[in-house]
């Protein structure tokens, strides 16, 4: 191969890997720039156009609400300016001129979301909340991360992000929500409501890669639902027909299982519902290709509808034989209230395993036939990758890692070191090979830089247990083993 032929397939490859970065990272804001053509218009300090353009009294920001509408003299919406990126930008007068965006993006265990804004103050508006929040089935928006920033007189960058733990945060599953407000006071007499704040670019990236994308994780596919009776009579009068789970696959036509409309999923309307027979099992084949090393943690929010008991958890792939080899499984019992658990399967993969697609299964495992399982926010990680923050890289360690523990396999004491790339935010905790949290072993803020810690592990039992490791930088999992 010739220099010039190598240089320009390096290029390729290089401009490839870029772009599918930026795909996995950046998510989805309609209308992120505000650009509407023709529709753009400059106000004046008195709520009269100055732009001989304007042929109409407001013009609302496309594909973003607001609180409450502007008085007919004092508008917000899409104005004409010259920015970073075209010709329009959204601005907000002050008092009553919040907008907010419902992405369609859920938020998942251990995402780490930025979301950034240009942002100006256009005409005495020296202040404005930026926030992420989720909104509840009884429409109310709860915010996540708030905050409130100060702005100058020329364009600038507005950031604001937060990381979810698996362990408390209440919010896993919901809707992300995007908001601006500008919250500057109204000052003197003369009906600015505060002033004008100008912004534009709005981004929303998601800093963390473990997650593996599902086909309808939530089994939320609007007017596919039904609700079936115990007798398997539907109940439904929106119901068309046998509609089975979208996006799962089933072993054989399941017996009144599918999609269920009722009693108000935690993130939205549809949950699955299986009956408890012997082929009411549904599977899911995801995109992602194992590798050996590969550990992945599986997480479902299940419960009994009628009389269920149990529900079975697996991940697997299917061999060259066309077989599924079950990578881990367990069965998890249900509550009989109705109420939601969450659940959680750790498994790794084998050598067998790398080259092949990961899938997941879930099954009533109940023993009575006549009975209902419901599962709902599906989640599959990698708890193994690499996991870095796409950003400006800064002054000290230009590497965030963690290394396999020594000794290992250990009785009863271990050493775990680990290389942070900024000051922040740190957490290492262990876990069993169930996902259930053994100790914690740092939680607060460390310095940039090298750590070691000990961990004794004396109370434990012999077995595989992992330890994660979570930072501003990102989460990166290792696995050990204890022998006693």
């Amino acid at each position: 191969m010739d220099l010039r032929r190598f240089f320009t397939l390096s290029v390729c490859a290089i401009t490839f890997l870029a772009t599918q970065l930026f795909a996995q990272t950046n998510l989805t804001v309609l209308n992120h720039s505000f650009e509407k053509p023709d529709s753009g218009k400059i106000k004046g300090w008195d709520g009269k156009c100055s732009d001989a353009g304007y042929t109409g009294k407001k013009m609302d920001i496309p594909f973003w609400n607001t609180d409450a509408k502007d008085s007919a003299d004092f508008d917000s919406g899409i104005e004409l300016a010259t920015t970073t990126d075209g010709k329009y930008r959204g601005y907000l007068m002050g008092a009553d001129t919040s907008v907010y965006q419902l992405t369609n993006r859920r938020i998942e265990d251990s995402d780490t979301l930025e979301l950034a804004v240009d942002a100006v103050n256009t005409y005495q508006a020296p202040s404005f909340k930026m926030e992420l929040f989720y909104l509840q089935y009884d429409s109310v928006r709860v915010p996540i991360v708030s905050e409130v920033k100060t702005l100058t007189s020329s364009m600038a960058r507005y950031t604001i992000s937060f990381s979810t733990d698996p362990n408390s945060s209440p919010w896993i599953g919901w809707k992300l929500g995007i908001l601006f407000d500008n919250v500057t006071n109204p000052v003197g007499t003369d009906n600015l409501h505060g002033g004008w704040l100008g912004f534009d670019n709005v981004q929303l990236r998601n800093l963390n890669h473990t997650s593996i994308p599902i086909v309808n994780y939530s089994f939320e596919e609007p007017d596919s639902g039904k609700i079936k009776g115990w007798n398997g009579v539907c109940t439904d009068p929106a119901w068309t027909g046998p509609t089975k789970v979208p996006g799962w696959t089933g072993d054989k036509d399941p017996l009144d299982s599918g999609v269920e409309l009722g009693w108000t999923p935690r993130d939205g309307q549809y949950t699955a519902f299986m009956r408890a027979t012997p082929d009411s099992s549904v599977y899911n084949m995801t995109d992602y290709t194992m590798q050996a090393d590969d550990v992945f943690q599986l997480k479902v929010d299940g419960r009994a509808t009628w009389a269920a008991t149990s529900l079975r958890t697996a991940l697997f792939y299917v061999n060259g034989s066309g077989q599924r080899v079950i990578l881990g499984s367990q069965d998890n019992p249900l509550n009989a209230d109705l109420s939601y658990a969450a659940y959680s399967l750790i498994a790794s993969a084998d050598a067998s395993a790398a080259g092949h697609k990961l899938g997941i299964l879930l099954q009533n495992s109940s023993t009575l036939s006549a009975s209902w399982a419901g599962a709902d926010n599906v989640r599959v990680f990698n708890m193994t990758r690499t996991v870095t923050a796409i950003g400006t890289q800064q002054a000290g360690p230009s590497k965030f890692a963690l290394a396999q523990n020594y000794p290992n396999p250990f009785n009863p004491t271990t050493n775990i070191q680990y290389t942070l790339k900024s000051t922040g935010n740190v957490s290492l905790k262990v876990y069993d090979v169930v996902g259930r949290q053994v100790a914690s072993l740092v939680d607060g803020i460390q310095n940039a830089g090298n750590h070691e810690v000990r961990f004794l592990a004396s109370d434990l039992a012999s077995g595989v247990y992992f330890y994660r490791l979570v930072s501003p930088s990102g989460t990166l999992v290792m696995k050990m083993m204890l022998m006693k």
